[in-house]
């Protein structure tokens, strides 16, 4: 069910869980795995894991892809030909990788179909949708285009055509066989390099990388109910700006939050609940169609909380992808001597970017401390990038009345008095996930 965002997604969009180290594996042996891509599988004990197949066929600038993916849940130990090992897997491979003919790397998230009822009980729908994304470079996978609505499909920006997805149970030899004969574009050194800076990585046995954009980041548009419009027009900037951030507690926040909503490009008014939630879910259960389907559910109610709403794609110059200085207290010094950097920007386009959002993560210091090796410059230097000045923008428009910081994330914009945005962000790496 979709939450008021308020208090769970400001730090999100800029990526200060994937600076202070992903806090899950502190406790876990994820991280002793080896470096570099996948090692054969030696065997694996104590197993009472699931297993199933994903298969999905689409096709990448007319040429055709597939995928034959078999996934491991839940499993208890995993140990390779090279002496490393892992335990306690939510699920494996969470997300897989191909390179295409233009070097560009096509990655699909495997849907959450780890309880066996699920298939044998038709909880996995014909039209399962799963999130695809094409990464701008497959060498190092940082900067992405998920593919998070039927609308990102039949845009003229669109470079896939879906042509299905399928899920079968599957076995534990199968596993090991997928996993003997295939090699995941995402490395493992990527994957991790996104959660955790590089002494954690490197007491884990992982090889600091340029990380993998993990996260896919973008805002619904909806349109504003007629009935509270009035309200809104109350809050209006006197000069009348396009756009325009109200704030985190306008006094129309509360009717404009539970009011029942439609699409920017019309259709049914629908409570807040029954509209697709960002987060995990999309990626966990497949995207939500425009009829009610596409996701993983019971039958019964699949048409609850399964609508999607319409997406656009948000920017940020603070990501992995572009050349920060290697050194966290430099950073606000580099952000300060860059013209016009952009701590957020809706690619809006007038529509045309409708069903898309943006993958990335946060760059991650090369002299990132953990313990006791913390210390207050750090902390400092921290502080400092946060409070750099940065643009927050609609394509090349201001978002009036926001503030312009590293650390102000807008959450929700106004399009004068008619529309407006909703942050979104959605999570590939899955609750244990491992590649």
């Amino acid at each position: 069910m979709e939450t008021d965002p308020v208090n769970r997604v400001a730090g999100a969009l800029i990526g200060v869980g994937a600076l202070l180290g992903g806090a899950w594996l502190l406790n876990s042996e994820s991280g002793r795995l080896a470096t570099g891509r996948w090692s054969f599988t030696k065997s694996i004990k104590d197993d009472r894991g699931t297993f199933f197949r994903l298969q999905v066929k689409v096709a990448y600038k007319n040429a055709p892809v597939e995928f034959d993916i078999v996934v491991a849940c839940n499993i208890r130990q995993i140990k390779y030909k090279d002496g490393s090992n892992t335990t306690e897997v939510g699920m494996m491979p969470v997300v897989f990788g191909k390179r295409m003919f233009d070097n560009k790397g096509l990655v699909i998230r495997s849907p959450d179909a780890c309880s066996p009822r699920y298939i044998k009980e038709g909880w996995v729908p014909d039209d399962l949708l799963p999130v695809l994304v094409v990464y701008d470079n497959a060498d190092t996978l940082t900067f992405g285009t998920a593919y998070m609505s039927e609308d990102a499909y039949r845009s003229p920006l669109a470079e896939l055509r879906f042509d299905g997805a399928k899920i079968f149970l599957a076995s534990r030899a199968e596993f090991e066989e997928f996993r003997k004969q295939n090699s995941n574009l995402v490395s493992r050194n990527m994957f991790f390099s996104a959660q955790m800076g590089p002494d954690l990585l490197k007491s884990r046995g992982l090889e600091p990388t340029q990380p993998f954009g993990n996260h896919c980041y973008a805002y619904a548009r909806y349109r504003i109910p007629e009935s509270i419009r009035e309200d809104v027009r109350r809050g209006w900037p006197s000069d009348r700006p396009r756009y325009w951030d109200p704030g985190p507690t306008p006094s129309f926040a509360a009717a404009l939050w539970d009011a029942e909503r439609q699409r920017d490009i019309g259709g049914a008014f629908r409570s807040r609940e029954g509209w697709a939630a960002d987060g995990g879910r999309p990626a966990n259960m497949g995207v939500a169609r425009s009829n009610g389907g596409g996701q993983i559910g019971p039958p019964q109610v699949r048409s609850v909380n399964r609508w999607g709403p319409s997406y656009y794609p948000v920017y940020s110059d603070n990501n992995a992808s572009r050349s920060m200085p290697p050194r966290v207290e430099d950073w606000s010094k580099y952000i300060r001597q860059t013209p016009d950097f952009v701590g957020q920007k809706v690619d809006f386009r007038d529509g045309i970017t409708r069903g898309f959002a943006y993958c990335y993560s946060a760059p991650v210091p090369a002299d990132s401390p953990i313990g006791p090796a913390r210390n207050k410059k750090f902390e400092e230097a921290i502080g400092a990038w946060l409070q750099s000045p940065v643009l927050h923008q609609v394509d090349g428009t201001l978002i009036s009345g926001a503030l312009p910081q590293l650390s102000n994330k807008v959450i929700r914009i106004i399009e004068r008095d008619e529309y407006f945005f909703a942050i979104a962000i959605f999570s590939l790496e899955g609750n244990g996930g491992d590649v």
